[in-house]
């Protein structure tokens, strides 16, 4: 119902009770299997959905940082196939600062990961500034080169 299970393709090591060709998502069911069985229980006792909602988001607001985490830690692993910890080492690795202009983010977010939209292939971390300039280029070279020449034709010569 609006949504199919994804094969595992290998990448998985924990598979499904119920259709083993699937990853394994909660109490040995896919995804989709999961799903069915909760909107049934909810169906069955909406006292269970409403006191589950409530717990959830007691628990969300008891423990922010781990939300934080957990939220962002599943947005790079599907987006970009990477781990927190592997962002926390990129963001070390280059001591914090943008992988383009090297300052630090002046929002006090994260740095943005990288990437080439066409191959996925992940390159640095960068501010929010940086990374939406290149985004709004398109990661064109020659976009890019006709802006800093545009640039450079109006620079003032001091004298």
């Amino acid at each position: 119902m609006g949504f199919a299970p994804t094969p595992t393709m290998g990448r998985h090591s924990k598979q499904a009770t119920c259709h083993p060709e699937y990853k394994h998502h909660a109490k040995g069911l896919c995804r989709f299997c999961y799903m069915s069985l909760k909107r049934a229980e909810y169906n069955k006792n909406p006292e269970y959905l409403r006191a589950n909602t409530e717990r959830s988001r007691k628990w969300k607001q008891d423990n922010p940082a781990k939300t934080d985490r957990i939220s962002f830690n599943s947005h790079t692993k599907t987006k970009y196939g990477i781990t927190f910890e592997q962002y926390e080492e990129m963001v070390s690795n280059q001591s914090g600062l943008c992988g383009l202009c090297g300052e630090p983010n002046k929002l006090k977010t994260r740095l943005h990961v990288d990437h080439n939209h066409s191959t996925g292939q992940i390159r640095k971390l960068l501010c929010h500034h940086c990374n939406t300039g290149l985004g709004g280029f398109f990661e064109s070279v020659e976009k890019l080169s006709k802006a800093i020449e545009y640039l450079k034709s109006f620079e003032v010569i001091n004298a």
